[in-house]
């Protein structure tokens, strides 16, 4: 099976979705040095923000941002600027990240709502490029 003409392939995909993707993978690479360093016990035991900002960054971090360029790969219209957007959504993540890792409560409580903020504009981003929820509905695998 072929993927979409869409720009299918990272050397021809548009600038943002390449851009997501990388974004994603230097907070994926947080993730994973974090997680090897707690499996090996490489700087003994890891304090609990320390666990947190690896949960988080993966489950809220590169996800996150792996699904922004998906979306964008897919449902961008094509001569839409959406340089700002990603990286608005890649310093958001981050500091989300970087709040957990800092242990104050109240930076985790601030950047969990910009997170959310995040997650919330391209669920629009998707919903209204879809069509709504009919659009949505009828998103299949060609």
């Amino acid at each position: 099976m072929q993927a979409p003409n869409m720009g299918g392939t990272a050397r021809g995909a548009r600038a943002e979705v390449t851009q997501a993707f990388q974004y994603g993978l230097i907070i994926f690479t947080l993730t994973a040095l974090l997680g090897l360093a707690n499996a090996k016990q490489l700087l003994g035991a890891l304090d609990r923000n320390t666990l947190l900002t690896h949960l988080h960054s993966g489950t809220l971090g590169w996800i996150t941002m792996g699904v922004i360029g998906i979306a964008i790969w897919i449902f961008a219209r094509e001569r839409e600027d959406l340089f700002a957007p990603v990286m608005l959504s890649a310093l958001s993540t981050a500091a989300y990240v970087m709040a957990f890792w800092s242990g104050v409560f109240i930076l985790r409580g601030v950047f969990g709502l910009s997170e959310l903020a995040v997650i919330v504009y391209w669920w629009w981003f998707v919903y209204t490029r879809a069509g709504g929820w009919a659009g949505i509905r009828r998103l299949d695998i060609p």
